[in-house]
């Protein structure tokens, strides 16, 4: 969920394996932060976020999950692929 600008977003996130939580929420942050630098719009910059946070859940550590563009294209929602 994201409220900016008198607007509400809301995006679900995708199911992932948890291993670590630690990291989750600086994660999603920096994904937000980043597309608000590059000027996304407020939903892209939302499903950055999750993306983020979600590839940060799925190994051990605080930093060692930070995604890549490319790996955060993996999660897609719109493909029948389980990980």
């Amino acid at each position: 969920l994201a409220r900016t600008a008198g607007a509400t977003y809301e995006l679900p996130a995708p199911r992932v394996t948890v291993l670590d939580a630690v990291g989750a929420g600086d994660a999603l942050v920096a994904g937000y932060l980043a597309e608000l630098i590059g000027g996304a719009a407020p939903i892209r910059r939302l499903a950055t976020a999750i993306a983020a946070g979600a590839w940060a859940v799925t190994v051990a550590g605080d930093w060692e999950g930070m995604p890549d563009r490319r790996a955060l294209a993996m999660l897609d929602r719109t493909e029948t692929v389980i990980r």
